[in-house]
């Protein structure tokens, strides 16, 4: 279904005729040109932060029970009984989760003002465009004018 394809800049939609039909590959019948991009964010998996404090709640509970002058010999031992009692729980828990995201862009010789945001993110993130400069597809034009802009735009700031 071509719906998957909506391209986050302009929210243009790929045809259906523009899919490649059996594609084997890691992109599947992604369109010619268009861009699939994912951000993969890790964090820390609440449920399994909630069983560190847990333990450490537990430990420090159960050596208030033991005498003062004998709490910091018989840590290792009560640490060690709580984390067994906690072994199947940890071991069913991860202890990050990844958030994955994915967005695609349409080809950016498509449109002018496509292409201007997009070359404009591929150079925050540090990105060459020289892959446009010689593309077949015409997008060179767009790449050039692009650079164009912001030659002109840096001589304007000067």
């Amino acid at each position: 279904m071509a719906n998957e394809y909506v391209c986050a800049l302009s929210g243009v939609e790929a045809e259906d005729e523009d899919l490649v039909l059996g594609g084997e590959d890691e992109v599947g019948d992604l369109p010619v040109g268009w861009s699939r991009i994912t951000i993969q964010r890790r964090t820390v998996n609440p449920r399994w932060t909630e069983i560190q404090q847990g333990k450490a709640a537990m430990v420090e509970v159960t050596l208030m029970q033991i005498p003062e002058e004998a709490r910091e010999q018989m840590r290792p031992l009560i640490t060690l009984q709580v984390d067994a009692q906690f072994a199947a729980l940890e071991g069913g828990t991860e202890e990050f989760t990844t958030e994955d995201e994915v967005f695609f862009v349409a080809p950016p010789e498509s449109d002018k003002a496509l292409a201007a945001e997009y070359f404009e993110i591929r150079d925050r993130f540090g990105l060459s465009n020289e892959a446009f400069l010689a593309a077949p597809q015409g997008a060179e034009g767009v790449a050039e004018e692009e650079e164009q802009g912001e030659d002109e735009a840096e001589e304007e700031q000067e």
